[in-house]
């Protein structure tokens, strides 16, 4: 068995017979020997009895999902190379010579590229081939160096092998993305062929928003330095100067005076800051013990230095000096006989401090425990 064609179908009984006569028949003309895999997904039409009838093995998956279905597909294929794509019509499965052509070459992974072939008419919104996809395909750029011109073509193929190292966990549309930023994480060689792309036959599934939000979401979670890392740098960048700026006095520039409303903006950012850094610090720590961050030079040193006393010294340290500063504007507020307090800039320098410090400390606790059972 060398090909393994799935495709998910959800109430497509119109189309998904002709989708595999037309896998059968590309399979065919390619020399290639294969089976056609179609899950149902819940369909209510007749859809699974007409794939039956076509030749296909159908495959019940009450689970709903994009990616669930295909990996359930995919669990019970058999072929050396592997090739998804939808049931709708929207997909010449004629066409699979060509993947199948680059994975021959060396390829981990093909991408049937609609961007790059002929959309027919009416095949794609307007809103999805110049807002949408180029959308999700920069992010995906920027975020994780996956560059691809149709990211979120549904039409693709590798082996066995580099699926088996991919191992997707999703199981909504946001399973392709999942896919390509698995496989540059695992160092596999992804290219592109161009495809002819038609418009679907029958009713889409499909949500614009809600699935695109679903993409975003995956990615952000995916990422924890455009998640927490890089806000968090930014809120300490801008804080901490204001605080250090401040704490003099009021300052006076370009005709006007800047005094202790930009000061607690100072102090909330900082504080905000550290907290959504100990965040992205979690995140990246399970992520580098997981094997999820590769080969990290930056937090193979950090979590070499890094130890629960250090962490807990760093706290206490700073937690300390913040309950110093406090302690000497109580004591000057009790010589003065409790009367009116103005020290606004110690009291917030000491609020901050105390934050940190006592943040610091439980983060380092929480680290311990993340890498408590690591390997060493």
């Amino acid at each position: 068995m060398k090909v393994s064609v799935v495709m998910p179908c959800l109430n497509e009984e119109k189309s998904v017979g002709p989708c595999i006569k037309a896998a059968q028949i590309g399979l065919k003309s390619s020399g290639l020997a294969g089976e056609v895999i179609v899950v149902d997904n819940g369909s209510k039409d007749n859809s699974a009895k007409v794939a039956r009838s076509a030749g296909a093995i159908v495959i019940s998956e009450s689970r709903r999902g994009y990616g669930q279905a295909y990996k359930t597909g995919f669990a019970a294929s058999r072929g050396k190379y592997l090739v998804m794509g939808d049931s709708d019509g929207t997909y010449d499965f004629r066409e699979i010579g060509k993947l199948i052509s680059e994975l021959k070459k060396g390829q981990d992974m093909v991408i049937g590229s609609r961007l790059l072939g002929n959309i027919r008419s009416g095949a794609m919104p307007w809103t999805h081939r110049y807002i949408g996809t180029p959308i999700l395909s920069w992010l995906l750029a920027r975020l994780f160096g996956v560059k691809v011109k149709d990211s979120q073509s549904g039409y693709r193929a590798f082996t066995r092998d580099a699926y088996l190292r991919l191992n997707p966990k999703s199981t909504g549309m946001e399973f392709a993305s999942e896919l390509l930023i698995n496989a540059l994480r695992k160092k596999l060689s992804i290219s592109e062929v161009p495809i002819d792309y038609y418009p679907r036959v029958g009713q889409s599934k499909l949500s614009s928003v809600r699935d695109a939000w679903r993409h975003i979401r995956f990615m952000l979670l995916y990422s924890p330095n455009a998640l927490f890392i890089y806000p968090s740098l930014i809120m300490l960048f801008l804080g901490i100067p204001l605080i250090i700026t401040l704490l003099p006095g009021p300052i006076y520039f370009n005709g006007r005076v800047y005094d202790v409303h930009l000061y607690i903006l100072g102090s909330l950012l900082t504080v905000l800051g550290f907290q959504t850094f100990s965040l992205g610090l979690y995140a990246k720590t399970y992520a580098y013990y997981q094997g999820l961050e590769g080969k990290n030079k930056f937090l193979t040193t950090f979590y070499r230095c890094f130890s629960l006393e250090r962490g807990l010294l760093f706290g206490f340290g700073v937690a300390l000096v913040g309950i110093i500063v406090g302690g000497l504007i109580f004591y000057d507020w009790a010589q003065s006989g409790f009367g009116a307090l103005s020290s606004v800039r110690p009291a917030l320098l000491s609020l901050v401090m105390i934050i940190i410090g006592t943040q610091a400390i439980f983060t380092s606790f929480f680290i311990s425990l993340i890498t408590l059972y690591r390997d060493e």
